[in-house]
């Protein structure tokens, strides 16, 4: 349960080194987006059921698509043999729990003041761009203000869908600029059908 944007870029540039393993590398990135929809869920839920309860069925659909898509590559890509060559590191790194705070952080005060400022317009536009760096920040702002009072759970709802959809752009970027066109252009359908179904 890492950054799917940063599994995708790990994946990608794996894929562009060693192209025999462009299938594998499109299957475990289609399979890290499956984690995003499982955080999303968590991280509403923990600061607003219902607006959890208001995005199952797109969390569900969603999720059942990236299983689906990361499913299909992993079958054919079974066929590809390799050596086992995993880099050492580390599987937490602090840097990255210190920036996920800072953007969560920044998310909410800016969804914040945008609301008060331009209502629920304010908070739509907030969610949009905090989805681009993170869908989580962006969906624990939203969940927060409806908790809080300060917006209706179905908006809070369409938020969270919208930094979903925005960060589905980061990961095709991502996916661009670390992989190889092969690689992003497989992995391509798989966003958008994760998207679509939500």
């Amino acid at each position: 349960f890492v950054s799917s944007t940063d599994t995708i870029g790990a994946m990608g540039s794996r894929a562009k080194a060693r192209p025999e393993l462009r299938g594998s590398a499109v299957a475990g990135a289609a399979a890290s987006s499956v984690a995003t929809v499982v955080q999303l869920a968590i991280v509403v839920g923990l600061v607003s059921m219902p607006t959890l309860e208001a995005l199952v069925p797109s969390l569900v659909l969603s999720g059942l698509a990236a299983v689906g898509y990361a499913g299909l590559f992993t079958v054919r890509s079974v066929r590809e043999t390799t050596e086992a060559d995993i880099a050492p590191g580390r599987p937490f790194s602090p840097k990255t729990a210190l920036l996920f705070v800072l953007v969560v952080g920044a998310a909410l005060a800016i969804s914040t003041v945008l609301t008060s400022w331009l209502g629920d317009r304010g908070l739509l536009l907030a969610a949009g761009v905090a989805g681009l760096g993170d869908s989580h920040a962006a969906a624990i702002s939203a969940a927060s203000l409806a908790a809080g009072g300060k917006t209706g759970v179905p908006m809070a709802a369409i938020a969270v869908l919208i930094g979903f959809s925005t960060n589905a752009i980061s990961k095709t970027v991502v996916a661009f600029s670390l992989g190889d066109r092969r690689f992003a252009f497989q992995l391509l359908p798989g966003i958008v059908l994760m998207v679509l179904a939500a």
